[in-house]
């Protein structure tokens, strides 16, 4: 029996001792956060399947997962042998959570979801949809505190923001709010971090974000970025400017595909002295939640999405196609600019569900 089996039979033997004939697990946690802290990977924990979106149901007899069509393939592959029948939400002739459980479940039976992870909408709505096949619903139990025996702990880390409206905190120093970049050449607002200092106050990572605090999104051209200041940036008095192109590490354009309220373009590692490059949108007004717990989900997150060689690798595989370096006897040609098109991926990428 694998490691995903055992954790649905242990969860049957509770589903057993409450009386229960069917647990929902979904895909969030107690604040219904854009990044779930790793204490709240319940979906994951039991059905296998980690992608950001999914909701596993367990019956007494049957287990199934929903989500959407940018996971069909990765949630085929990782529901092998786990007893779980993937459900395509959304495609015709899938049916709902509520339709599939009352397949499943007699008339009279009960339905559990943990309420903390359910918003009182979800569960009002989710508790009608279910009355119609006769079953009632309990939010009152959390089944995870008791069979997941190394199950991470409550997140408590401390986290500190530099920004325009807190100009210094540890480890970090903000240059004030923008004055004026000349000809759009330079940095007229940027934050000078000490990997000492910060390694000194036991800090295990620095998140860069560039948010849109006045308007509905971001603006298109705006470049951000980080550079290596081994050399003391010299900073015009005059005009606020630093910049100084020999240092300029790495550079994010924000397009049209990436227009959000918040953009995390980076996140130091502290002790590995080692800058991981993510262009992941965040809804929030700030990151003020993003303790290293949520840090360390956001990149999980990133760990798990599709690479580009995956994609391909799996295109070759359902057409029957050999992958091959050679340009000029190839039928198909992928290069690095069609690789940083979005809207041509995607097509890819929808093709292949």
């Amino acid at each position: 029996m694998n490691d995903i089996k055992r954790h649905v039979d242990a969860l049957r033997q509770l589903m057993k001792a409450y009386q229960i004939d069917a647990f929902i697990t979904p895909s969030t946690d107690p604040h219904s956060g854009e990044y779930v802290p790793s204490r709240w990977y319940s979906r994951e924990w039991i059905s296998g399947f980690n992608g950001s979106a999914g909701t596993a149901v367990v019956t007494i007899n049957n287990a199934a997962l929903w989500t959407d069509s940018r996971y069909f393939l990765h949630a085929e592959e990782q529901l092998k042998d786990t007893g779980f029948t993937l459900q395509k939400d959304k495609i015709e002739g899938t049916p709902t959570i509520s339709e599939w459980i009352g397949q499943q479940v007699e008339e009279g039976g009960c339905v559990g979801v943990d309420g903390w992870t359910n918003t009182v909408e979800s569960v009002k709505s989710l508790k009608k949809e279910l009355s119609e096949y006769g079953l009632s619903l309990r939010t009152d139990i959390d089944p995870y505190e008791t069979i997941w025996t190394d199950r991470p702990s409550l997140p408590d880390d401390k986290v500190e923001e530099c920004a325009y409206y807190n100009l210094t905190c540890v480890g970090a120093k903000h240059s004030g709010d923008i004055r004026s970049i000349p000809e759009k050449v330079g940095t007229a607002e940027y934050i000078e971090l000490s990997l000492p200092e910060l390694e000194a106050a036991g800090a295990k990572y620095a998140t860069f974000t560039c948010n849109a605090y006045s308007t509905g999104a971001l603006s298109p051209n705006l470049v951000v970025g980080w550079m290596d200041s081994a050399n003391k940036m010299k900073i015009s008095e005059k005009k606020g400017v630093a910049y100084d192109s020999s240092c300029v590490q790495h550079m994010v354009r924000i397009s049209e595909s990436n227009l959000s309220k918040g953009l995390v373009f980076g996140v130091l590692d502290v002790m590995k002295r080692e800058i991981i490059w993510l262009e992941m949108p965040f809804t929030a007004q700030t990151l003020r939640g993003a303790d290293s717990t949520s840090i360390e989900t956001l990149l999980h997150k990133f760990e798990n999405k599709l690479s580009i060689g995956e994609l391909l690798d799996m295109k070759a595989k359902a057409q029957g196609l050999t992958l091959t370096e050679d340009t000029d006897n190839a039928d198909e040609v992928y290069t690095y600019e069609w690789a940083l098109n979005p809207a041509d991926v995607s097509k890819l990428l929808d093709a292949q569900t």
